[in-house]
């Protein structure tokens, strides 16, 4: 808001601004800026201001809703993470099995050196 105050009540500070580059303006802004005249600009840059300004206190006050979401997507997402984790350990438990089982059968297959 304040830059945009000092485009419309200063706009040779402005310009000497950009000039030096403390204010940089690249781009499609500065080719949708560039048509407008200097208090235009300003009321744009207001006006750009209070639409940001507006959605913080909007956010602020749904907040709570907004917590209520992610706590929601987030316990969503780490359950079908466990899941995931479960069926991947039952698997691998029945291949071990599998695996030992088959290492049991040739040892009782094969003649022992011992004996």
């Amino acid at each position: 808001m304040l830059l945009g105050l000092t485009r419309i009540l200063l706009p040779q500070m402005f310009d000497k601004l950009v000039v030096l580059g403390f204010i940089q303006f690249d781009g499609p802004v500065a080719e949708f800026l560039d048509h407008f005249s200097p208090s235009e600009e300003g009321l744009f840059m207001i006006l750009a201001a209070s639409l940001l300004v507006a959605s913080g206190f909007g956010m602020l006050r749904l907040g709570k809703y907004l917590l209520r979401g992610l706590r929601f997507l987030f316990s969503l997402l780490f359950d079908r993470m466990r899941g995931f984790a479960q069926s991947l350990r039952r698997k691998l438990g029945k291949e071990s099995r599998d695996t030992q089982r088959s290492h049991e059968g040739r040892k009782a297959d094969c003649p022992s050196a011992a004996g």
